[in-house]
C-alpha cells in the first residue's frame, strides 16, 4: 500500500529550512508551514556533500517569502504557499487516512 506523507511545521523556522524541507521531502503529498512562524534567513552553513551550486540556490531563494513559495511549488509539483494563521488554525488532518 502506498503511503502519502504530510509535513506540518509548528515551530519557528527559517526560509532556508523551508526550502530544505521541500527539497528533501519531495515525496510529501502535503506540506503545511505557518507563514508568521518563518524568518527570512539563510541560517545554514554549507553542508557536507552540498555543491557550491546547491548552496548558492539555497542562499538566493531563501531571501524572500515569494521566492520560497515559487521554489517549493516547483519542487512539490503543485501551487504551494505559506499558510496564514487563520488557515493554519483551520487545518483538519485525519491521520488515520494517511
Amino acid at each position: 500500500m502506498y503511503q502519502q506523507s504530510i509535513g506540518i511545521v509548528t515551530e519557528r523556522i527559517s526560509t532556508a529550512t523551508s526550502l530544505l524541507l521541500a527539497y528533501h521531502g519531495r515525496n510529501l503529498k502535503w506540506l503545511f508551514i505557518r507563514g508568521n512562524a518563518v524568518i527570512i534567513k539563510t541560517d545554514w552553513k554549507q553542508g557536507p556533500g552540498w555543491t557550491d551550486e546547491f548552496y548558492s540556490w539555497l542562499k538566493i531563494h531563501s531571501r524572500s517569502y515569494e521566492l520560497v513559495e515559487k521554489e517549493v511549488s516547483q519542487i512539490l509539483g503543485y501551487k504551494w504557499k505559506f499558510l496564514t494563521d487563520k488557515e493554519f488554525k483551520m487545518l483538519k488532518i485525519n491521520l488515520h487516512d494517511y
